[in-house]
């Protein structure tokens, strides 16, 4: 749980699920590109503030040290380590979609329930589980010796997770 505080009001922020999670990289995509329009800028701050507090806000009350710190804790509430330069948060690759696809396969869950219930924690979870207990459709392509990438298909929602962490820290490192 994190806490920010906003127009001088403590909000706690519980393990943000994956909407909130795309929504806030897609708001903070639009807010680090300075080629982007007042608009558009102003609608991404609208969109991260409800992505994490649920509700609508007037920003222009946002004292210029509370919108300092929500930046510093963004991407530690988007699931990167505190330690990790992180300056750019990418919703945009194609991982997304793979984990979705990999966790509905997996579960049986449809992409709504994966979408408002799925956290980073319980991801990694579930991801040691099925390292240690894959499910049957992967076991049955490894013994007809069906692989489509290069990777097992076991590791390849962490292998997701991990390749993101990774070119968040590369973009950090070319701005």
């Amino acid at each position: 749980m994190a806490k920010i505080i906003l127009n001088r009001k403590t909000y706690l922020i519980n393990e943000l699920v994956f909407r909130q999670l795309r929504a806030i990289g897609k708001a903070y995509n639009v807010l680090a590109n300075h080629a982007s329009p007042d608009p558009a800028k102003a609608e991404a701050l609208h969109s991260l503030i409800f992505a994490l507090i649920g509700k609508p806000i007037k920003l222009n009350r946002i004292s210029p040290s509370e919108w300092q710190a929500l930046f510093n804790a963004l991407p530690t509430l988007y699931g990167v380590d505190k330690d990790e330069s992180v300056k750019k948060i990418s919703a945009s690759s194609d991982n997304w979609g793979r984990i979705y696809a990999h966790l509905s396969s997996c579960f049986g869950w449809d992409y709504d329930y994966i979408d408002n219930h799925m956290t980073l924690s319980r991801l990694k979870e579930y991801g040691d589980y099925i390292k240690d207990n894959p499910p049957v459709h992967q076991m049955v392509a490894a013994f007809l010796g069906v692989n489509s990438r290069k990777e097992d298909a076991g590791d390849a929602l962490l292998s997701a997770m991990l390749h993101k962490a990774k070119q968040l820290n590369q973009q950090r490192a070319a701005e």
